[in-house]
């Protein structure tokens, strides 16, 4: 089955300056999977723009116009790490239009998966506020839109940014066909995501890591611990937030996860997917902030989904050492909780 690549110059529209979120990021992820002939064998899908209709179905009104003003006005600060431009309006409307497209082309048969390459990424989002670089919440949406749009029972967000995806969790609070499960490092922005916020309905799997966990321990996070958990859920599409600033070259966080490391955990939900869903996924860009990695991580998740050998490295990723953190005791306190055998 084919894969979707969903893009368009218009991401690169969102000027933010100096600010670590910027246009160069799509640039060098472009540029990478040109160069190793990945985008070729991808099918191209062009975002769509959304209208104040379906933004709503997450976002306030007053918060959507906040941020079209804002914008129109020249540009500003939304919050104090959320800056916009006089194009980032428009450009979030394709980021989320981007995600919809996606999940439209995955549920009607056209795209077994695919991977939305769009900023601004979206998910710290909220309903009435802007959060850690994100304006609309694009994979909330989406999930939204697949439930009620396709009128799906069950959606699955596994989010492995290395910050935990708040709007995402908000998502979960008021509505239990929506299950979020995240790994993120735990004491990090936006200091939500304790295991124990599961949620009104249960439906909400918080994983914080410690600082220092690399490939192996995502691993095992995965195969034990998430992958079994889909399993057991069921979901009828599995909706992928994917942040790359878990990379060891990236000091937005103090993880230690490698190219092989982000193709092992794309491996691991393309598997748990086929199972499943039929290999149903959409995957969204987040974060990832260090170029070189942030290129090579997503050019690995490329090259599994399209079941392609993983281009060669340029970054070499730090040995684990006896210092590196022991994760089995969350990992089986965790299965405890949501009844993984």
């Amino acid at each position: 089955m084919a894969v979707g690549l969903v893009y368009n110059h218009i991401y690169l529209n969102h000027e933010t300056g100096t600010h670590v979120e910027n246009p160069d990021r799509l640039l060098a992820i472009m540029e990478y999977i040109n160069t190793h002939g990945l985008k070729d064998r991808l099918v191209h899908v062009e975002p769509k723009r959304v209208g104040l209709g379906e933004l709503e179905g997450f976002h306030t009104r007053k918060y959507i116009s906040r941020v079209e003003e804002v914008g129109f006005s020249g540009g500003g600060w939304l919050d104090q790490d959320t800056v916009i431009s006089v194009d980032s309006y428009e450009t979030a409307l394709y980021a989320v239009g981007g995600v919809l497209e996606g999940v439209d082309k995955v549920l009607s048969g056209e795209l077994e998966s695919a991977f939305v390459m769009c900023r601004p990424p979206g998910h710290h989002a909220l309903p009435e506020a802007s959060m850690g670089f994100c304006i609309f919440n694009n994979v909330a949406l989406g999930a939204l839109h697949a439930l009620n749009k396709h009128r799906l029972k069950r959606v699955a967000v596994v989010d492995f940014d290395v910050h935990h995806g708040n709007g995402i969790q908000h998502v979960c609070l008021n509505d239990p066909r929506v299950t979020y499960i995240s790994t993120h490092q735990i004491h990090h922005f936006p200091f939500t995501g304790d295991s124990c916020e599961d949620g009104p309905f249960q439906n909400i799997l918080n994983i914080p890591l410690p600082a220092g966990c690399g490939d192996s321990h995502y691993q095992k996070v995965f195969d034990q611990l998430i992958c079994p958990y889909l399993r057991k859920l069921s979901p009828e599409l599995i909706l992928v937030c994917a942040g790359y600033d878990a990379h060891f070259a990236d000091d937005m966080g103090e993880m230690c996860l490698s190219q092989q490391g982000f193709a092992g955990i794309t491996r691991a939900l393309k598997k748990t997917a086929d199972e499943v869903c039929g290999g149903k996924m959409v995957f969204s860009l987040e974060g990832g902030y260090h170029y070189l990695g942030l290129a090579e991580s997503v050019g690995a998740s490329l090259a599994v989904l399209l079941d392609e050998a993983l281009p060669p490295p340029n970054t070499k990723a730090p040995e684990e050492t006896a210092d590196t953190p022991d994760i089995s005791g969350l990992i089986l306190e965790l299965r405890g909780i949501f009844g993984i055998s």
